[in-house]
């Protein structure tokens, strides 16, 4: 059964199973709960109000791009305005604000077919909240993650929602590694470039570099964010650090991103260079055909000229064969060898290369 259809308990021998909540035909998923006990998708407003009042650290990930079921399930999380307003406020730089009752983060999620999208994360002591419009189902190895991370150790709250965010951060870095390996491929291929292959190569370049502008000034905030994390309400020295390892990450990532995007930009640019020597080629390869042929040319506008003493004296077969027939041929294999001594016609090896 698809994940959007079923709650996936992942229960341990102590810890009760999460209800199963159907999703039904016309309601579509908006959201999932991911505790200790296991992970519930969808998961509706009731639910979230549940958690709240077990007491046990849960997060709420909201992954629907509809505002109105965003915004029911994000009121039952009884935010302040100034945070019911920030999060559900879309179109925000990636930054990275720690506060003394919990976090504000808008970093980047991998949707649907590796696109980017922006989510919105805040956690405090009791939850963590996600905010994104996206695929579910991307993120259902991190879900799973997660709730190993949440039985295996009592942590923290800013553990907890660190670990999320270095968790979230790995899908970022599988995005990459996929580019890359499909960037390397279309630049081993770029003599043989055909019209789906160049989509794709404009796809990833409006993809890296969509990532690569966010990068650098998201990497800037972080490290901004954990100057100081020591001394910070509710933070000891694990959870610190912790953020300066996922400060590192980040680090790491903005330049993969930035190196990437430099190569996307080599390759694209090699591009007009690619089809500037196909072109070349074919000229080239024209103009060997015609300079074959010109011979050919002469002899049929010299014959062609109706003098009479010329109709009348060339009669016979023989003549025919060795002016019409042999002498072109003669002149046609001349000139070729000509041109092949010189290197101007050359055979392809066997690898299709000249």
């Amino acid at each position: 059964m698809p994940e959007s259809q079923e709650a996936t308990p992942l229960a341990s021998d102590t810890a009760p199973a999460l209800p199963r909540t159907p999703a039904g035909d016309t309601e579509p998923a908006v959201a999932a709960l991911v505790d200790a006990t296991g992970i519930l998708l969808p998961a509706s407003a009731s639910d979230v109000q549940q958690r709240m009042t077990a007491g046990r650290f849960f997060w709420l990930d909201v992954f629907t791009a509809d505002a109105t079921a965003r915004s029911a399930m994000i009121a039952q999380l009884g935010l302040a305005d100034a945070d019911h307003g920030w999060i559900l406020r879309f179109g925000q730089a990636p930054r990275m604000s720690i506060l003394p009752s919990g976090a504000r983060v808008v970093t980047m999620a991998i949707g649907a077919e590796d696109q980017s999208t922006e989510m919105h994360v805040l956690w405090t002591e009791a939850w963590v909240v996600t905010v994104w419009a996206g695929n579910a189902a991307s993120l259902r190895e991190v879900r799973e993650r997660f709730v190993t991370r949440l039985r295996g150790t009592h942590e923290t709250a800013f553990i907890c929602g660190t670990a999320l965010l270095l968790l979230l951060l790995s899908t970022v870095d599988d995005s990459l590694t996929r580019a890359r390996a499909q960037l390397y491929a279309l630049e081993d291929s770029l003599d043989g470039l055909t019209t789906a292959d160049l989509n794709n190569l404009r796809s990833l370049r409006r993809r890296i570099l969509k990532a690569s502008v966010h990068a650098d000034h998201y990497c800037t905030s972080v490290r901004s964010a954990v100057v100081g994390i020591d001394i910070m309400p509710g933070v000891d020295a694990e959870g610190a650090l912790l953020a300066r390892e996922y400060a590192d990450h980040v680090e790491d990532l903005a330049h993969r991103q930035g190196a990437l995007a430099e190569m996307v930009r080599t390759v694209a640019g090699d591009i007009p260079a690619v089809i500037a020597r196909k072109q070349s080629q074919r000229i080239n390869q024209l103009t060997v055909i015609s300079a074959i042929f010109l011979p050919i040319t002469f002899l049929t506008g010299f014959f062609g000229m109706n003098f009479q003493w010329m109709i009348g004296g060339l009669v016979s077969r023989e003549a025919f064969f060795v002016l019409a027939v042999a002498l072109p041929i003669a002149m046609i294999t001349g000139t070729a060898m000509l041109f092949a001594r010189e290197g101007f016609i050359r055979r392809r090896r066997s690898d299709g290369n000249p």
